[in-house]
């Protein structure tokens, strides 16, 4: 959701949630999003923009607890990811194992063999 359709669902919902709480903007100055004073509009912008940058802190800490399939999405930054691996070995056996691996350019660096299917971030290192 971009910040302008988040901007615009706020102000929305916010006039529609005045109503259940038995009060109501003044029919006078009551105006669809786009046509609200410039400080207004930009000040629900700012506010639509630290929420979508608080959503995006919850997603990333979310995919520190749980694995990703790289089926559904890679990595949006270049980076070291805890990976599950399948590794095919030249004898036929096929290996399970979790590894840390770096992702660059949505290219996983791997051995021969090897499949990352899975991906989460390694989270912040420990305080020392």
């Amino acid at each position: 959701m971009t910040n302008t359709e988040l901007a615009t669902w706020l102000h929305d919902n916010y006039e529609g949630l005045a109503k259940a709480f038995q009060w109501e903007t003044q029919e006078s100055t009551r105006v669809p999003f786009e046509k609200l004073p410039i400080k207004n509009r930009t000040t629900m912008l700012a506010l639509a923009d630290r929420m979508n940058n608080t959503f995006l802190i919850i997603a990333r800490q979310a995919d520190v607890i749980s694995w990703v399939a790289v089926s559904e999405r890679m990595p949006e930054y270049d980076g070291k990811y805890l990976c599950f691996v399948r590794h095919q070995q030249e004898c036929g056996n096929v290996g399970e194992y979790q590894k840390v691996i770096d992702c660059i350019m949505n290219i996983w660096v791997v051995q021969d063999g090897e499949q990352v299917t899975h991906w989460k971030h390694l989270g912040q290192p420990p305080c020392l």
